[in-house]
């Protein structure tokens, strides 16, 4: 039990009589750096964030504040250090908004407990803890689910009466938009690379501003496709019906107190250890030659492949397929929960190349021009055999190229940080 431990507003008015009577200087020092004093917040976007609704990427603070800014929980413990059993007391899901990009501000205000450990306010100290992530979503607070849309992207918090480390809840965006890919980030003290835990108020006059470095707690990819050769002939056309990717998973629960310095601690939605299963992206036909059962082409998770692979309009037979120009697979950039290196990365494509030939009595799969569909599929495994580590990493680029040649798939794969990178040629053998 601590023998002095005035509340804020008797702190306060102490001040004030200390300030009309007492002619000790030393007291007056130890006890004005007990006045009361806001926490406040500063940020660095480590590149890149979006929000659902939100288009582009986030560079700096200003975009950050443009995609709604960042949330903050924050715990309280007293003179006992975090130890991830207690309830987020003192900030939950705070949202942080700013007008420029650089100061940061949000209600209501809190202060920074006057118990510090030194004078003769205390004999003990209080601490705080403070986890942020990025971008901000609207929760419910006693069940810790999103208000809003909650098929992808950030789908729920920890609710404000768990006793456990703060969690988001996320979902990989699967159908075509732009506003379905949410890159997910968390907030890290730039020094340590882990979160602020057990801050307590200095005793100096200095503002102890909470000053959160935002890392990427995704992998981003990018996948394009192109026919390795010259031209393919005008009575025919390719075209791609999936692509399978394995190595990384497509919904998981990130725990904002990491273990380990800039690195992202992913379990699975339930909180398990996570699996990587990968996903299956079709190109949302339903003319029974996908890859896939038809089935599974009624999943709106199976529509993601941009429709400029599916042939519409036979006048221009061969223009909405795969041409020996490099082009994008998927119309978007996809945000990835990443093994962290740890599991084989294995592509398999499936794709036909049809021919129209008027002698023949099959169809090609507009189901009325003669011709025929030749269904390809290949598998190559571990395609980061030659990097170490040779899977996904979070916060870093991979550019997938799928090459279709005469004979083989060939893959050309960029990886690369938000920052650099470098690149990696696979090719699959004859």
């Amino acid at each position: 039990m601590k023998r002095f431990r005035f509340p804020l507003l008797a702190a306060s008015a102490l001040l004030v009589l200390m300030a009309c009577s007492s002619t000790d200087e030393s007291v007056k020092d130890d006890l004005k750096n007990a006045e009361p004093l806001p926490v406040n917040f500063g940020t660095y976007v480590n590149q890149g964030v979006t929000r659902a609704g939100t288009t582009g990427e986030i560079a700096s603070g200003t975009n950050l504040k443009d995609a709604g800014g960042f949330g903050v929980f924050a715990y309280y413990t007293d003179n006992v250090e975090y130890s991830g059993n207690q309830i987020p007391n003192f900030m939950y899901n705070q949202t942080i908004t700013s007008t420029d990009g650089t100061n940061w501000t949000y209600t209501p205000v809190k202060y920074w407990p006057n118990e510090y450990g030194n004078g003769a306010n205390s004999d003990g100290v209080d601490m705080l803890s403070f986890f942020a992530y990025a971008p901000y979503v609207a929760v419910t607070a006693s069940t810790g689910q999103v208000t809003g849309d909650k098929t992808y992207g950030i789908t729920a918090l920890t609710r404000n009466s768990a006793t456990a480390d703060p969690m988001v809840k996320y979902i990989v965006g699967y159908d075509a938009t732009t506003s379905s890919c949410v890159d997910l980030l968390w907030g890290v003290n730039s020094t340590t690379g882990l979160p602020h835990i057990n801050k307590v108020r200095s005793a100096g006059t200095g503002d102890d501003k909470i000053t959160f470095n935002f890392k990427h707690a995704l992998a981003k990819l990018i996948t394009t496709v192109k026919y390795d050769g010259s031209a393919i002939d005008a009575n025919s056309a390719i075209y791609i019906r999936s692509v399978t990717i394995t190595g990384f998973a497509s919904k998981g629960m990130l725990n904002l107190n990491n273990i380990t310095a800039n690195q992202p601690l992913w379990l699975s939605y339930d909180g398990g250890e996570l699996t990587y299963e990968g996903m299956t992206f079709n190109d949302g036909r339903k003319d029974g030659r996908e890859g896939a059962t038809d089935g599974a082409q009624d999943s709106e998770k199976n529509k993601m492949i941009n429709s400029y692979f599916v042939q519409t309009n036979l006048s221009t037979f061969g223009a909405s397929g795969v041409t020996n120009t490099q082009q994008r697979l998927l119309t978007n950039d996809i945000y990835v929960i990443p093994s962290g290196g740890s599991e084989s990365v294995d592509v398999t494509i499936v794709y036909d190349i049809e021919t129209k030939d008027a002698n023949l009595s099959t169809k090609i799969s507009d189901g009325t021009t003669a011709g025929v569909s030749i269904e390809n599929r290949i598998t190559k495994t571990n395609v980061f055999s030659a990097s170490t580590p040779k899977g996904f990493e979070a916060g870093k680029v991979y550019t997938l190229n799928l090459i279709l040649g005469k004979k083989d798939v060939k893959f050309d794969v960029t990886v690369a940080t938000w920052d650099t990178g470098y690149t990696q040629d696979v090719n699959l053998p004859n």
